[in-house]
C-alpha cells in the first residue's frame, strides 16, 4: 500500500514539474521580443554562441519581431553561426526568415545583406550545396551570382512596402543598398556585366565550379563600334534596359527619399565614372603619370595628356587606349567640381582632393596647385 502511494505521488510531482515548465515555457513565448532580445544578447556577451542562437532564431522566426531591431537579430544569429561553425545552417535559417517575414522590407533587406556577405564558396555533398568549410570530399562549388540574384529578388520584394515607409531616410538607405547590391561583382573590373538584366523572375542561378574569383581588369566596356559604354538613369525599375540602368535608378531614388544625400551620390557616380575613365586605367601599359612627359608624346599625340581638355580623357577601353570626350553626365571632372562648389561638407574637401590628383595624373600641374590651395585654404 506504502508502495502505491508512493508512485502516485511520484508521478504526481512530475505531473507538477512538467506543467511548470510548460508555464515557463509558454510565458517565454509569450514575453515581448524586447525582453528576449536582451537575454539574447546576454547569453552572446557571455559568449554562449548555442544559447544565444537558438533565442537568436526564434526572434527571427517570430511574425510579431519586426523593423530595425529584428534585423539586428538577424545579424546576430548568423554572428553566432560563425561562432559555432555551423555556417552551412544560415541559408535555412534565412529563408525561414522570408517566410516569415514577407511583408516586412527591413528584414528582407537584412536578409538580402547577409546573402551578400555570407560565405559564397561551398560544396556539393549528396546533391546538396553545404556552404562553407567542408572536411571529408564534396564537390567544390561557388555561390556567387547565385547569391546575388537572390539578394536581388529580395530586394525587389521588398519594394512596395518600402516605399509606402514614412521613414524616408531609411527608405533612402534602403535604395543606396540596392544600388551597392547592383554593383556587387559588377563595381570596376566586371563593369561589363551591367550591360546585361538580371532576370529576375526566372530560377535562380546554379552553382559554379570551384571557387569564386575575380577576373583582370581588361578596359570599361564598349558597344559595337567601339565607343564607351554609358549607363543612363532609367525613369522606372520596370523602364531599365539593363543593370547599369537599374543601379542608376536606385541612386536617383536615394536622394528622392532624402535630398540631402545628393553630394553622396554625385560623388558616388564620379567614383564610378573615374574608375572606368580616369587616365590612370592606362597604367597597367606601363606609362606613367606625373614627373615629365615621354619621348614619343606630342602636342597631338594619344598619350599626350597635359593637352587633355576638361570634356577629354585617355582612357583604357575594352577596345584598347583611347582618347574620346566625355558628356558631363559621365564625366568624373565635371561631376567632382559640381560637389566641390556645392558642398559644405567632408564631400567638399574630398572632391576637391581628387581634382589635384586628378590634374596630376594628366600632368596639368598649375590647375592640381590650384586644387591643393583651395583644400588648405577651406579645410
Amino acid at each position: 500500500m506504502k508502495a502505491t502511494r508512493s508512485v502516485k505521488s511520484g508521478a504526481f510531482a512530475l505531473f507538477l514539474v512538467a506543467g511548470f515548465a510548460a508555464t515557463v515555457l509558454s510565458q517565454a513565448e509569450k514575453q515581448p521580443p524586447a525582453e528576449r532580445r536582451a537575454v539574447a544578447l546576454k547569453e552572446f556577451q557571455n559568449g554562449n554562441w548555442r544559447d544565444a542562437y537558438d533565442k537568436y532564431r526564434d526572434l527571427c522566426l517570430d511574425e510579431a519581431n519586426t523593423g530595425n531591431l529584428a534585423a539586428v537579430d538577424l545579424t546576430q544569429a548568423i554572428q553566432c553561426l560563425h561562432r559555432l561553425g555551423r555556417i552551412q545552417e544560415a541559408d535555412e535559417l534565412l529563408e525561414s526568415t522570408v517566410r516569415s517575414h514577407g511583408d516586412d522590407w527591413h528584414m528582407l533587406q537584412a536578409v538580402a545583406n547577409q546573402y551578400l556577405s555570407l560565405p559564397h564558396q561551398g560544396f556539393m555533398i549528396a546533391g546538396e550545396y553545404e556552404r562553407g568549410h567542408h572536411r571529408g570530399g564534396g564537390r567544390a562549388v561557388n555561390s556567387l551570382e547565385r547569391d546575388r540574384v537572390r539578394a536581388m529578388q529580395l530586394m525587389t520584394q521588398a519594394m512596395p512596402s518600402a516605399n509606402n515607409d514614412d521613414d524616408k531616410r531609411a527608405v533612402a538607405q534602403f535604395y543606396m543598398s540596392l544600388a551597392n547590391q547592383m554593383l556587387y561583382n559588377r563595381g570596376f573590373y566586371e563593369a561589363w556585366r551591367l550591360q546585361y538584366t538580371t532576370d529576375l523572375a526566372a530560377e535562380l542561378p546554379d552553382y559554379e565550379e570551384g571557387y569564386p574569383y575575380y577576373r583582370n581588369w581588361t578596359g570599361a566596356p564598349v558597344d559595337e563600334e567601339g565607343n564607351p559604354v554609358f549607363f543612363t538613369s532609367a525613369r522606372t525599375w520596370k523602364d531599365a534596359e539593363n543593370d547599369g540602368q537599374r543601379w542608376r535608378w536606385a541612386l536617383d531614388q536615394v536622394v528622392e527619399n532624402d535630398p540631402s544625400r545628393a553630394d553622396e551620390i554625385l560623388t558616388h557616380r564620379a567614383q564610378f565614372c573615374q574608375n572606368q575613365f580616369g587616365v590612370q586605367t592606362m597604367q597597367s601599359y606601363g606609362r606613367g603619370w606625373r614627373g615629365g612627359r615621354s619621348s614619343g608624346d606630342d602636342d597631338s599625340g594619344t598619350y599626350a595628356l597635359h593637352t587633355l581638355k576638361e570634356n577629354e580623357t585617355i582612357a583604357r577601353l575594352a577596345s584598347g587606349i583611347k582618347r574620346f570626350e566625355l558628356p558631363d553626365e559621365f564625366n568624373h571632372v565635371k561631376l567632382y567640381q559640381q560637389v566641390a562648389k556645392n558642398a559644405k561638407n567632408n564631400y567638399q574637401q574630398s572632391s576637391l582632393e581628387q581634382l589635384a590628383n586628378i590634374f596630376q595624373n594628366r600632368r596639368q600641374y598649375p590647375q592640381a596647385v590650384e586644387m591643393w590651395r583651395e583644400v588648405i585654404a577651406k579645410h
